[in-house]
């Protein structure tokens, strides 16, 4: 059984809660890259089909303008060009209500990113930190795993030792 946590607030946990043995292991999740930009919107829109869209509208294209979306921010985008899309079939009483690729650059004007300026550095910083204690990790096991190389070596010695130990006085 895994049980995992998210949180965009790691400074304000209880430090008992991340101590080994409870949630111990921290990964950094940051906003998406263009390419996972445009996986998100195809898991969103479940490859385009809901809802409709025109043929003219490209996620990769779209993806390339929504530079520091969060996969939050790109579901409210798809909700926001959707409506748009239904209210502009409603003001035309037509019934061909697909979404167009400038229902998306509308929806982008009139929405702002959730992530931006103090946020984006405050994350920044809270990412280089967990490298850092990651790194830190890293090297403590390396430090514990070559003690226990030494440890073994050292047994093996002793071992060694006493074995000859017995041959001498066997052969005395």
């Amino acid at each position: 059984v895994y049980i995992m946590a998210a949180t965009n607030r790691r400074e304000i946990l209880d430090p008992a809660i991340t101590r080994p043995g409870r949630l111990e292991t921290i990964l950094y999740v940051g906003l998406p890259e263009n390419q996972d930009r445009v996986a998100i919107l195809n898991a969103l829109t479940k490859k385009k089909t809901r809802p409709d869209f025109a043929s003219d509208v490209s996620f990769e294209k779209l993806s390339e303008n929504c530079e520091g979306y969060s996969g939050a921010d790109l579901r409210a985008l798809v909700t926001k060009a959707s409506e748009m899309a239904f209210s502009e079939s409603i003001l035309k009483s037509s019934c061909d209500l697909k979404v167009n690729m400038k229902h998306f650059t509308h929806a982008m004007t009139s929405m702002r990113q959730s992530v931006e300026g103090k946020e984006k550095k405050r994350y920044e910083k809270m990412r280089q930190k967990i490298m850092v204690n990651e790194s830190q990790n890293q090297v403590q096991v390396q430090v514990d795993q070559s003690n226990e190389s030494k440890v073994e070596s050292d047994d093996e010695e002793m071992i060694e030792k006493s074995d000859d130990v017995e041959m001498t006085e066997k052969s005395m």
